[in-house]
């Protein structure tokens, strides 16, 4: 976030901006970011000072608390609308050199996605009533849902619903959706032409919907476990990790209280997938 200790900090306070006898002494872009600081979140102006510079003396100092998140989410417009390139959670990670004259930096960053997503809460901000509602603060980190996951040797999908697999280390449920259950194979995290790679969580393999199933927490827990596990197995047995002894890894879990296959009593009689009020066969892609 822009702002600082104004913002990330807290430290949400224009300290006095008056020589304290009711005569304004800072202006310039502090007098108009204050203003601006008060049009969409609260403010503690004073009533002395609501209207500009007081017509009479007063020892009232102009000052103005205000919501430091929806101030942040004005800086990223106000800058945006600059345009001024605007670099968050950037680093430098080579520079580029002619002899000693540093001529550019090679980055890494996440500044587009951060961009929309302030401004896209911003724009719902801007259409309520700036006395009902604060933002205490917003999410610290880029919430990417979709990045890189590994093409394993197999992805999970809507088609895998009731299906026990050989090769499971886990049961998980629907989380959207009633009866839904599913097993996730190891295949999922593992390739074989990796030998000591295995993932978990979202960056595991799956299909459309198949895939919004194993992104969420719970079954990024337990996938993580079971990785966890794989990853010791294999380096205790000196074997690649797609390769472990599936059943050593299962009887492992299975002491850890993970359910590895689901009882078939829990499968309902009528075993159609219907996900967001469609046969699931009527699908493309889930619903990212």
């Amino acid at each position: 976030m822009f702002g600082g200790l104004g913002t990330l900090g807290l430290i949400n306070l224009f300290v006095p901006m008056c020589n304290g006898r009711g005569k304004q002494i800072i202006f310039g872009l502090a007098e108009k970011w204050l203003r601006m600081s008060a049009t969409l979140g609260w403010d503690k102006i004073p009533n002395e000072w609501k209207n500009g510079e007081p017509k009479e003396p007063t020892t009232i100092r102009y000052i103005q608390r205000y919501s430091p998140t929806i101030f942040a989410y004005q800086l990223t417009e106000e800058l945006k609308n600059s345009s001024a390139d605007i670099l968050f959670d950037c680093m430098a990670v080579d520079p580029i050199m002619e002899e000693n004259i540093c001529k550019g930096v090679i980055t890494e960053e996440v500044t587009d996605y951060i961009v929309r997503n302030h401004l896209l809460i911003f724009e719902k901000l801007k259409k309520t009533d700036r006395k009902t509602r604060e933002i205490v603060t917003s999410p610290d980190m880029p919430q990417f849902r979709t990045t890189c996951h590994i093409k394993g040797d197999y992805s999970l999908k809507i088609d895998d619903a009731f299906r026990h697999f050989d090769d499971s280390i886990c049961t998980i449920n629907d989380f959207e959706h009633c009866d839904h259950l599913f097993e996730i194979p190891l295949r999922t995290l593992t390739r074989h032409d990796f030998p000591n790679i295995i993932t978990a969580g979202r960056s595991a393999d799956g299909t459309g919907y198949g895939w919004d199933l194993i992104r969420v927490i719970p079954p990024a827990i337990l996938t993580g476990q079971a990785a966890g596990e794989a990853a010791c197995l294999a380096i205790k047995t000196n074997t690649a990790i797609a390769n472990v002894d599936i059943r050593t890894l299962q009887a492992k879990l299975e002491k850890e209280n993970v359910m590895i296959h689901f009882p078939d009593s829990y499968v309902p009689k009528n075993k159609t997938v219907i996900i967001h009020e469609k046969n699931a066969s009527e699908i493309d892609g889930g619903h990212m």
